[in-house]
């Protein structure tokens, strides 16, 4: 699955914007790219959206995506399946494209996937996700920072073998030699972070060009059976109160 969207200026074209679609891919599929009608169940999930389709084919993998227009926030979503047998991701595609929210708005977007509902701030966009059973990962990213947002479950198993604090120390941390600053440690939460130990290792990851900077908080939706995970990473401190805005509107449903 792909997943792009940009706000547009001027007027918007769905045959310019497919046509320039066209015009990206490789010789050997530009071909066989063209517009095509959605399928009924994609229709119904996106009613009220102005959407149009298309598909690709190759030696090896077939797609189908959609390009959805919003015209109160005037951006473009283009969101994409591929496989080998693309009929049999319809059916989980329209699940997915149901949930889907065109609600761009001041200085934060919405996210819905799957069982993920979270607001962030509008500066970070996605470059990385991973759904698995029982995880859940989507990373963002802006000029300054990197975001990471993970979901767990079933947190009554996983909580068994390890504490939120060991989970944190593996997920986010397992290169590290160095301890987190523990900030918050109970039983239902845990928020801590990592900063430079003297100059010159600030002065080292800026070399490097690695985030000098990481604030972390893992959480136990107890009711829900599931564990959430925000952390956000950059070159300079981070203020804890945007950690804990996006914290806040991060739940699963």
């Amino acid at each position: 699955m792909e997943v792009k969207w940009n706000r547009v200026k001027g007027r918007f074209s769905h045959k310019a914007h497919l046509r320039r679609l066209a015009g990206l891919q490789k010789r050997n599929l530009k071909k066989t790219f063209q517009q095509a009608e959605l399928p009924s169940a994609w229709e119904k999930a996106l009613g009220g959206y102005d959407v149009s389709g298309f598909s690709w084919q190759s030696e090896s993998i077939s797609g189908k995506g959609v390009l959805i227009y919003g015209p109160e926030s005037r951006a473009a979503t283009l969101i994409q399946f591929y496989r080998q047998d693309i009929a049999g991701v319809e059916t989980a595609a329209s699940r997915l494209l149901a949930s889907f929210r065109d609600r761009i708005s001041g200085e934060v977007m919405p996210w819905e996937v799957f069982d993920i509902r979270a607001t962030i701030p509008i500066d970070f966009a996605l470059q990385r996700f991973r759904f698995e059973a029982g995880q859940y990962e989507l990373n963002f990213s802006s000029r300054r920072e990197q975001l990471r947002m993970i979901r767990w479950s079933p947190a009554a198993v996983l909580l068994r073998r390890q504490d939120l604090a060991t989970m944190a120390r593996g997920s986010f941390f397992s290169k590290d030699k160095q301890e987190p600053q523990w900030l918050q440690s109970d039983a239902a939460t845990v928020e801590g972070q990592m900063t430079p130990t003297s100059i010159a290792a600030l002065a080292a990851s800026r070399i490097r060009r690695r985030p000098a900077y990481r604030l972390f908080r893992l959480w136990h939706e107890i009711d829900k059976n599931r564990i959430l995970g925000v952390l956000i990473s950059g070159r300079n401190s981070i203020d804890r109160r945007k950690l804990s805005a996006i914290c806040e509107k991060y739940e699963t449903v």
